[in-house]
C-alpha cells in the first residue's frame, strides 16, 4: 500500500514526518513524503491514500487507479470535484475543525477594531495626534448572526457571547445548541436579517450559496451595521457590497477572502477607510501546522487499522 504526502510547502517538522515514515514498519506500507516541485517516486496509478491535492490539479482522477481516500487540508471541499471523487468511490477526509479557533480569533479582531474605530487611531498615532473621540460603540448588547454555523461559528459564539453579544447561529437545518442564543434555519433567515448588528458568514461554497450575500441582502441589513467574510469570496457580490459602502450603509467590513484572490489592484475596496482587507490569512498560527498533523496523522492511522 502507497501512502503519499504531496504539497509544494514543508508544512511539518521533521519528527513529525518520522512519525508518518514509522507506520511503515507497523503496517507494512509504503510512506513517500514529497514537497516543493521535485518529480513524485511514486507512481500515481500506485497511490492508495493521498494527503494533499496538489496532485490532482495537474493530474487526472482516472490516472489515480488505486486511490481509495483522500485528505485534504483545508476545510472546505469546495475545489473538489466531489461527483467524481463519490463515483470513483474515494473517501474524502477535510480538515474541518483544525482552522477553527484562529480564525475565530480573527473574526473577534475585526469585529472589534470596526466597533472600536481602530483606524482612526491608527492615523492619529502617525499624525502624533491627541484628539480623543468620544461615541466609540460597545458591542455588548449587539446581535451577530452566524451565517453557516459550524466549527468556526461555534468558536466565534463563545467569544462574543464573553462579550455580551447575543448570537445566532444560521444553518440550513437551524440547529442550535449551548454556544449561541438561537439557532435559525438559512430559509427562515431572510425576514430576520434587519434585526443584526454584525453578519459574519461562515457560509461553504456551494451553487446555492453564490453571490448570498448581494444587493437586496445589503439593503435589509441594518445601517452602520457590519458584516464580515471569512468563508470563500464568491458567497459575495462585491460589485454590491461596493456600492452598499459607498453609500454608508456600513459601520465597517472586513474581509478575509475574495472573489479573485489576490485581490486586484485596480479593486475599489482598497481605497475605503472602514474596510479592513486580508489575503486569505484569517486561519493561520503558530500552532495550526500541529493541529493540522495530528489531524491527518490520525485519520491516516484509522484508515490503516481497518485495512490492515
Amino acid at each position: 500500500m502507497n501512502i503519499v504526502l504531496s504539497t509544494k510547502y514543508d508544512f511539518f517538522t521533521p519528527e513529525q514526518y518520522k512519525r508518518l515514515h514509522d507506520l511503515e514498519a507497523e503496517f507494512d506500507v509504503r510512506v513517500f513524503v514529497q514537497t516543493g516541485d521535485a518529480p513524485l517516486n511514486c507512481p500515481i496509478e500506485s497511490i492508495d491514500y493521498l494527503i494533499h491535492t496538489d496532485l490532482l490539479d495537474s493530474h487526472d482522477l482516472a490516472e489515480f487507479k488505486q486511490l481509495e481516500q483522500l485528505q485534504i487540508l483545508s476545510a472546505g471541499t469546495d475545489r473538489l470535484d466531489m461527483r467524481s471523487l463519490q463515483e470513483k468511490n474515494i473517501t474524502v477526509k477535510n480538515a474541518s475543525d483544525v482552522y477553527s479557533v484562529p480564525i475565530a480569533e480573527f473574526t473577534l479582531m475585526r469585529i472589534l477594531e470596526i466597533y472600536k474605530s481602530a483606524r482612526y487611531f491608527e492615523k492619529i498615532q502617525q499624525e502624533k495626534s491627541t484628539v480623543k473621540i468620544r461615541d466609540l460603540i460597545e458591542v455588548y448588547g449587539k446581535t451577530c448572526a452566524i451565517y453557516g454555523y459550524g466549527s468556526i461559528g461555534r468558536e466565534i459564539a463563545m467569544r462574543l457571547r464573553g462579550f455580551g453579544v447575543r448570537t445566532i447561529g444560521i444553518s440550513r437545518s437551524g440547529k442550535s445548541d449551548s454556544f449561541i442564543d438561537e439557532g435559525l434555519a438559512l430559509s427562515e433567515s431572510t425576514k430576520r436579517i434587519g434585526e443584526f448588528d454584525i453578519v459574519v458568514s461562515c457560509l461553504p461554497q456551494t451553487k446555492d450559496t453564490s453571490e448570498f450575500f448581494d444587493a437586496q441582502f445589503f439593503s435589509a441589513m441594518r445601517e452602520k451595521s457590519a458584516f464580515v467574510n471569512i468563508s470563500r469570496g464568491a458567497v459575495v457580490d462585491e460589485d454590491a457590497l461596493i456600492a452598499a459602502t459607498k453609500k454608508g450603509k456600513f459601520l465597517g467590513v472586513a474581509l478575509d477572502v475574495f472573489k479573485t484572490e489576490p485581490l486586484p489592484e485596480k479593486s475599489e475596496l482598497w481605497k475605503m477607510e472602514n474596510a479592513y482587507l486580508s489575503p486569505h490569512n484569517s486561519f493561520a498560527s503558530t500552532i495550526m501546522y500541529d493541529r493540522l498533523f495530528e489531524r491527518i496523522y490520525q485519520n491516516l492511522v484509522k484508515y490503516l487499522e481497518e485495512n490492515r
